[in-house]
């Protein structure tokens, strides 16, 4: 089980992106562990990724980062 300051930061953390949701980024914990997240990401339009989608469900998350010159 997480510990109590676990949960209560990613409570407020996700209460704070209810609030102010990120732009082509849906994320929401699974209803049963909060300790684990559901996240949609998709592409931003002018790129060679726009309309396009990427799941992840795993607590752990490696990022990808294109830089474009």
């Amino acid at each position: 089980m997480a510990e109590k300051s676990c949960v209560r930061r990613l409570q407020k953390e996700y209460r704070a992106l209810c609030k102010e949701p990120v732009s082509h980024v849906v994320a929401r914990p699974s209803p049963s562990d909060i300790l684990e997240w559901h996240y949609v990401l998709e592409g931003s339009e002018g790129t060679p990724f726009a309309g396009l989608f990427s799941t992840f469900f795993s607590p752990s998350l490696n990022v990808l980062i294109f830089i474009f010159f």
